[in-house]
């Protein structure tokens, strides 16, 4: 695997012109590139994990190989937006790499970051124009609770309201493919399991890892059996697969990807 070079910590202004879209507005990013990959910009979280845990010498040095592996993803060669311990729907990967085909979208809708399930449930069910009944029915809300959903969900706009129906609004998109990376030192068996688990939201998992307990053979069995990617003392294994999973944890997990780069409580914007 090519090793990605580290260039200094830059504005946005000077990451974008490597990705195909604008990153938001105030993101200082650090850029990992190679000629042979695509380019990993990473960004710090602006919703850091509530309690850090302490990270063992020989899997912080594993870093460098999870950006190799962001840059060598599906689809990484227009470059990957990358933000270490990641706080996903579900668990916390310790990189997660979004390739960012409609970010400019999301980010011009203006609207800050859902959240909730519930919420992301009813955005997507709300594809036409729909009455607020039938939204809850459709979402899985009860009908004593979809009518406050559904007027904070305007007033945020992430819904457009028109003669007392509701649809989608335009901008509330999925930024793009998000992959989950776990890095452990040998513990194939547990790395694998959390994979797994990401796979319940992201796109794609990878687990990768520094050396090998077990024979490569089983480890690329177990892999290809929990639909992960493997990547072992910094060569590939088993190739990563995207598997979809529904349009509303894929919003859901993108919502989170989006506060991780501007804050859970804060209004989007891209620069111009």
């Amino acid at each position: 695997m090519t090793r990605v070079d580290e260039v200094p910590v830059l504005t946005n202004a000077t990451a974008e012109s490597m990705l195909p879209v604008a990153l938001p507005l105030g993101v200082q990013a650090t850029v990992f590139s190679a000629p042979s990959s695509g380019v990993v910009v990473e960004v710090p979280s602006r919703r850091p994990v509530l309690s850090p845990q302490f990270e063992p010498r020989a899997e912080a040095e594993l870093r460098s190989t999870l950006r190799d592996v962001a840059g060598a993803l599906p689809g990484a060669r227009r470059g990957v937006v990358a933000v270490e311990e990641f706080r996903g729907p579900w668990g916390v990967p310790d990189l997660a790499a979004l390739s960012p085909a409609r970010m400019q979208q999301r980010l011009a809708a203006q609207v800050p970051p859902l959240l909730s399930a519930h919420d992301c449930r009813l955005v997507v069910s709300a594809a036409r124009w729909t009455e607020p009944a039938e939204l809850g029915a459709r979402a899985g809300v009860s009908s004593g609770q979809v009518l406050r959903y559904v007027r904070r969900l305007v007033r945020l706009g992430a819904l457009i309201e028109e003669g007392g129906r509701v649809r989608r609004a335009p901008g509330m998109v999925t930024m793009g493919h998000l992959w989950a990376l776990e890095a452990k030192v040998d513990d194939w068996q547990g790395g694998l399991s959390q994979a797994h688990r990401y796979r319940l939201w992201a796109d794609g998992a990878v687990l990768v890892l520094g050396r090998a307990r077990v024979g490569v053979d089983v480890l690329a069995e177990q892999a290809r059996l929990y639909r992960v990617g493997l990547v072992v003392g910094g060569r590939w294994v088993v190739r990563p697969r995207v598997v979809l999973t529904d349009d509303a944890t894929r919003l859901h997990a993108s919502e989170h990807m989006l506060a991780a780069l501007i804050g859970a409580d804060q209004q989007p914007a891209a620069s111009a």
